[in-house]
């Protein structure tokens, strides 16, 4: 299943989508198609590499169908992130290796995460937090790889199939409990 959006404008966070009160519009009216989830009801399935396929097939569906969608744009997790803050960002900060953050930005950043135990939502923290916080995760997006791809396994699939990383959702993303353990609540939009 490829779950799509279709909204005025891409969306910075989930709750546009699936909150309490989503985001309405009629699909004759929207101009933006945003895939947020892909699934699979089949366990045998699993592991098979479909989803570049699913998301062709239904752009495609969606451009022949409703002319007006101009974008299309994913509102996509980033999976594992907060798991290397732990295990190798927070290294990194301390040595001072993570361009454009200041030897004090990162022991404030350090001292905030280990005061919460690494469970904070980066869309509630000021700011100069949150500009940090962007820079960690555009260091760990950009620069972190795996035999030579993208370690973040959503941003290496959508990346590897032709999407270009547009825009890092630092001030909204995901703020649900599994959004804030996996990645701050920080999420990317890919086009």
């Amino acid at each position: 299943f490829v779950h799509v959006a279709l909204l005025d404008e891409i969306a910075d966070n989930m709750n546009i989508i699936t909150g309490d009160v989503p985001t309405t519009i009629d699909e004759n009216d929207a101009n933006c198609a945003i895939f947020y989830s892909i699934s699979s009801s089949q366990p045998g399935l699993s592991g098979v590499d479909l989803g570049n396929f699913l998301i062709k097939q239904v752009a495609n569906d969606i451009s022949e169908t409703l002319p007006n969608i101009k974008e299309y744009s994913t509102l996509s997790p980033i999976p594992n992130f907060s798991n290397w803050v732990k295990s190798t960002g927070i290294n990194l900060l301390q040595n001072g290796s993570i361009p454009g953050i200041s030897t004090q930005d990162s022991r404030q950043l350090i001292t905030l995460l280990k005061k919460h135990d690494h469970f904070i939502n980066a869309s509630e923290c000021n700011n100069e937090i949150q500009n940090i916080f962007g820079k960690v995760c555009g260091y760990y997006l950009y620069h972190e790889k795996l035999r030579g791809r993208m370690i973040c396994p959503v941003g290496n699939f959508h990346v590897r199939n032709g999407a270009e990383a547009w825009r890092l959702n630092v001030s909204g993303g995901d703020s649900s409990k599994h959004g804030i353990k996996n990645s701050y609540g920080i999420m990317m939009n890919y086009k």
